[in-house]
């Protein structure tokens, strides 16, 4: 029995997708190439590095490290969990990855 496997590709050909995510002063959501294109001109609404905050404690060593060079606001959340504050609105790093996904699949 012989399986073949298919490649996903981006609108723009691109066979992968940087786990990045940017939201727009005008509200639009990017993702991938594009969002990092955002990161010059709006580094605290483009988030990266999202998954190494999934299950982390806001007060954890780590976290704390990228409280300060990150160029987004990480928070703690009410559970002491490590969130973030995008543009005034609290959000769960696996809520942000599942949007990630969902605009991927969206786009593709």
């Amino acid at each position: 029995m012989e399986r073949r496997h298919a490649c996903w590709r981006t609108p723009r050909g691109d066979r992968t997708t940087p786990s990045i995510i940017a939201y727009t002063q005008d509200g639009e959501t990017l993702v991938g190439q594009p969002a990092k294109r955002q990161a010059v001109t709006n580094p605290q609404n483009t988030l990266f590095a999202i998954k190494r905050l999934i299950g982390r404690r806001f007060q954890d060593e780590e976290v704390q490290r990228d409280v300060s060079i990150m160029p987004y606001k990480i928070i703690g959340a009410d559970n002491g969990d490590a969130w973030l504050d995008v543009k005034g609105q609290k959000m769960a790093p696996p809520q942000i990855s599942a949007e990630v996904l969902k605009k991927m699949k969206k786009n593709g």
